[in-house]
């Protein structure tokens, strides 16, 4: 399966949005599987229009990744 390319602004972009997603609980690593195994395909295939509208969606919890997606909780 050929991948698609990464949008050019995904190297400035992926700092801020991996802290947008991980803010909202989530590890930006298992969010970015989840979102190519419900087929919204990778967040770095997306454009920077699409990154910013799911990180409003997941604030505004329009979006909730699934439990394995979370920063698992520290212990004690």
């Amino acid at each position: 399966k050929v991948k698609p390319p990464h949008d050019p602004n995904w190297s400035a972009d992926r700092p801020r949005f991996c802290a947008a997603v991980e803010r909202e609980g989530y590890l930006a690593s298992k969010v970015f599987d989840w979102c190519e195994e419900i087929g919204k395909g990778r967040p770095s295939w997306w454009t920077r229009e699409d990154r910013g509208r799911f990180v409003r969606d997941l604030k505004a919890d329009k979006i909730q990744p699934p439990p394995a997606c979370e920063i698992p909780k520290a212990k004690g």
